[in-house]
């Protein structure tokens, strides 16, 4: 974890070196970025006197100790999408700036911008679980500890998940309503004052809100994980070790050390997408969300032998690693350039109606296919693990969570390509800039 906020650190000061650009860029990154902080300031103020209250009913009704993993858990969460959104609002202007150059230059800098988030994400929630299990492992007070530092990561990524993604789509709609439909001007046209609100929403809901509900969900699947193996019967536990140990310890703390190799070969894997910088983005990107799941187990299946754990435990973890990877490949594939959005967009030539229905089949189907493949997965883990089976469920999404900080990294890399396409329209910048950043 602290490996992975110092190189979260050295992206953002590297981002922040890189040059902005001409003065009307900046101008506009500025507003952005005042506006960004301005939802946070404001969101967090609400959050603050949430947490405040919550966290005295607790120290009342539980302990003084939970409630503090409580404090604790929201805290690091509020802290993950501060330092990726403040690392976004400097990335933008910086890969509008960088394609100017360069479609390679412009692709490394929003990947540099996205690493923050998506590291800073597993770093903090790795050092905040290994807290709780350093301090109470051996003790009566773990599980409730556990749970504690978990509720107030999921409490915190409600509202900041909810809140910055309703603010982004009534921001994203009201400017195509202003621009393309009212006044018949283009998407981010400076002319358009909701362009700026357009560009704050990608940050506040798909940068901050997504980091801490991402950072939310490996907390969640970790302590699940911890939790069951605290409390499964000796019986079943004893059929995760093949050779001599302490099954019990290992099943607690297996699904840490999961997660951080999940979080060393999502640091390979930011670097090794960075290196394909010169090849088109849509390959480096799916590079960085496949291989590493392929890499997790691999790592697995050459480890754990070596620590006595049961070949079921490799297979529970694979289903989930693997399943994730395919699930972000099919969620590429029902909204990318493929056929079911071409689909969508043909439906349109008739009337809304026609594209609202097809719109809703589309997503219905692709939320099909992905419930189809988690069922999938939950199966052979729970088949494989016997009387484990639900620890081996619980182990698959912790799986599935390992790339953490690379599909992080992914998610943030998004918005700053955005907006960077938002700054060049609105700067005024040529024509060839919009496009390379359009392809990121």
């Amino acid at each position: 974890g602290v490996l992975g906020l110092v190189i979260a650190a050295f992206f953002y000061f590297r981002v922040k070196a890189l040059p902005e650009g001409n003065a009307d860029m900046q101008r506009i990154a500025g507003y952005i970025r005042e506006g960004s902080m301005a939802f946070l300031a404001t969101e967090y103020k609400v959050l603050g006197v949430y947490a405040v209250v919550v966290t005295a009913i607790l120290a009342v009704a539980i302990s003084p100790i939970a409630s503090a993993w409580f404090l604790c858990g929201a805290f690091l969460s509020l802290l993950a999408g501060f330092i990726g959104m403040k690392a976004a609002t400097f990335g933008n202007v910086r890969t509008a700036h960088a394609a100017e150059s360069s479609k390679a230059n412009a692709l490394l800098t929003a990947l540099d911008g996205g690493a923050v988030m998506g590291l800073c994400v597993a770093a903090l929630a790795l050092i905040g679980l290994f807290g709780v299990y350093t301090l109470h492992v051996g003790t009566d007070t773990l599980g409730e500890n556990l749970h504690a530092f978990a509720v107030g990561a999921s409490s915190i990524a409600l509202f900041a998940r909810i809140g910055g993604g309703i603010y982004t789509k009534a921001a994203d709609v009201g400017a195509d309503i202003a621009g393309k439909v009212v006044e018949n001007i283009p998407e981010d046209d400076p002319r358009n004052p909701g362009v700026i609100a357009d560009n704050v929403g990608d940050n506040v809901g798909d940068v901050a809100g997504m980091g801490a509900d991402i950072y939310e969900s490996l907390v969640a699947a970790v302590v699940a994980t911890m939790a069951i193996g605290l409390t499964a019967p000796d019986a079943a536990i004893n059929t995760l070790l093949t050779g001599p140990g302490d099954a019990r310890a290992l099943a607690v703390a297996l699904p840490i050390l999961i997660a951080s190799l999940g979080l060393f070969v999502s640091i390979a894997g930011i670097f090794v997408a960075r290196s394909m910088r010169n090849s088109s983005p849509s390959v480096v990107l799916r590079a960085a969300m496949v291989l590493p799941p392929i890499v997790l187990v691999a790592i697995t299946a050459v480890l754990l032998p070596m620590m006595h754990v049961s070949s079921n435990v490799t297979i529970a973890l694979a289903a989930g690693a693997i399943g994730g990877a395919v699930i972000g490949l099919l969620t590429e594939y029902y909204t990318g350039s493929f056929a079911p959005v071409k689909a969508v967009a043909e439906a349109a030539k008739t009337g809304a109606g026609t594209n609202v229905i097809r719109g809703m089949a589309v997503g219905m189907e692709s939320v099909g296919t992905c419930l189809l493949l988690v069922a999938g997965v939950a199966f052979v883990a729970n088949s494989f693990m016997g009387d484990l089976g639900l620890y081996g469920i619980a182990l698959a999404a912790v799986g599935m969570l390992g790339g953490t900080a690379i599909v992080m990294t992914v998610d943030a890399y998004g918005p700053i390509s955005d907006n960077a396409g938002g700054i060049a329209e609105m700067a005024g910048l040529p024509p060839g800039v919009r496009v390379i950043t359009d392809e990121l």
